[in-house]
Order: C-alpha cells, then sequence, then structure tokens
C-alpha cells in the first residue's frame, strides 16, 4: 500500500464511559481524526448540555460528526409492541435531534428474545417494518441510515452478509446501507464476504484475535488490514475507530498510517 496511506476519512468513538467528552473532543484534529462518532447511548444520551457540546463542536471545529443511535434496552425485532415501538422511537427521536448536526447515523438491528426463538421469520419482519419506518425518517432528515453487522452473538439478527443484505433488499430504500463493522465480521469469519459488499456506507474499525469482540488497538489482533484499508479506501465513506481509549485510537491510526 505505500506509506501514505490516505487517513483523512478517519474518525475515533470510544466504547467506553470517558470523562465528559468536551475533555478530550477539541484535541481530535490534533491527533489527526477527521470525525467524530456521537454514541447516543447510556451516560452520552441526548440531554441538552450534550446537544450544546455538538453544536459547538459541529461550530468551532472541522471535525465530520456521525451518530450512533442508542441500542441498550432497545430491541427493533420484538415482539412485544410496545417495546418495538419505544425502541423505533428512541432512534427516531435521535435522528430528530441530530438532523442539523449529522447525515450519517448507525442502528444495531435487534435480537432474539425467548419468546421469539420459536417465531424467527416474524421478528426478523418485524425489523424489516423497523427500518422501513427508519429509512422514511433518514430521507425526511437528510441521514444515510446503516444498519451495523453484529459479532458472533448467538440471539442476534445480521452476523453475516447475506442476513444484513436480505433485511436491506427487503426494505429497499436509497437511503438504508451497511455500517461493516471490520472487528464484528472478523468474529464471524465473514470479513471477506463482507468487503466483497455494494451496501457499505459506513464503517467502523478496531482489532480482535476472532475469539471474541475484544476491540484491540488496531494491529494487536488477527486482521490483515492491508486488504480491508485496500477495499475500504476507494468507497468515499467514513471509518471511525471504536477504540476503549484515546489513547488506542491514536495509536490504531498511527498503525493504519504507516501502512
Amino acid at each position: 500500500m505505500g506509506d501514505c496511506m490516505d487517513t483523512s476519512r478517519i474518525g475515533f468513538s470510544c466504547i467506553s464511559s470517558l470523562a465528559d467528552p468536551s475533555a478530550w473532543v477539541y484535541g481530535l484534529e490534533e491527533l489527526g481524526f477527521s470525525a467524530w462518532e456521537y454514541v447516543a447511548d447510556g451516560d452520552d444520551a441526548l440531554i441538552p448540555q450534550r446537544l450544546s457540546l455538538l453544536r459547538d463542536v459541529r461550530d468551532t471545529t472541522s471535525l465530520t460528526i456521525t451518530v450512533h443511535a442508542p441500542f441498550s434496552d432497545l430491541n427493533m425485532a420484538s415482539l412485544i409492541h410496545r417495546i418495538w415501538e419505544d425502541s423505533v422511537e428512541a432512534i427516531m427521536e435521535t435522528m430528530r435531534l441530530t438532523a442539523e448536526l449529522s447525515e450519517m447515523i448507525t442502528v444495531h438491528p435487534g435480537h432474539l428474545s425467548p419468546y421469539a426463538m420459536g417465531r424467527v421469520d416474524l421478528a426478523k419482519q418485524r425489523l424489516i417494518e423497523a427500518l422501513e419506518r427508519l429509512s422514511g425518517a433518514a430521507e425526511e432528515y437528510g441521514f444515510t441510515l446503516g444498519v451495523e453487522n453484529m459479532p458472533e452473538f448467538k440471539y442476534v439478527f445480521c452476523r453475516t452478509r447475506d442476513e444484513v443484505e436480505e433485511v436491506i433488499e427487503a426494505v429497499d430504500s436509497p437511503h438504508l446501507g451497511i455500517t461493516l463493522d471490520v472487528g464484528h465480521a472478523n468474529t464471524t469469519g465473514t470479513l471477506d464476504d463482507f468487503l466483497r459488499s455494494e451496501h457499505i456506507v459506513h464503517a467502523h474499525i478496531h482489532d480482535n484475535m476472532k475469539d471474541h469482540d475484544s476491540h484491540l488497538t488496531i494491529g494487536e489482533g488477527s486482521i490483515e488490514w492491508g486488504a480491508v484499508m485496500d477495499s475500504l479506501l476507494g468507497r468515499n465513506i467514513t471509518m471511525i475507530i471504536e477504540a476503549r481509549t484515546l489513547e488506542s485510537g491514536a495509536a490504531s491510526l498511527e498503525f493504519l498510517r504507516s501502512l
């Protein structure tokens, strides 16, 4: 690949709970990141203070902001109607609140509850219906919506390329695609297959030893990053390094620059 790889579309997101992001987000550009993915979940739910921070980052930096929709306790494949409605509405509210700030939002596809294990086709249809509604909202608010492929967890949807493309193609919206999580795909042994997909609109990048979703610093696991970056760099997408610490994210970026 050479020694001058283009890292101009690589951003950062921390999967661990750091101190108030205002303490570190303004230093991302100095470290070489061009984007910040805001995970609107848990302690970082979109309370007014967080929205003010997002607006200030937009106005005072050149960082592109991407959004990861909430996922804790949500299930777009739920067969319990109230849970399904609340899950979809939580993501739609995130779109409404961040429409002025971002054009890219990632969602998790949902999972099988014990009740749904004998009704897999019905649960999958509920997921498709949720994505149909969210794709309509994505069109209204100007978003591209990415369904994230999941790691090797037994009861989640969308672990393989076929599974993700099945629901995306059922919805058939120009606003819907795949957020390729490279680390997740490594745990399922499907990374090479995912890299052949034409539906990739966004990417999460981190490393592991294929045994579990460990979010190692890039270069410390088993992923062949030269081939991955050769595939992703030609797609005009933003890639987000998902790291456990800012230091790990910075080291990951330096590793990619060295390829």
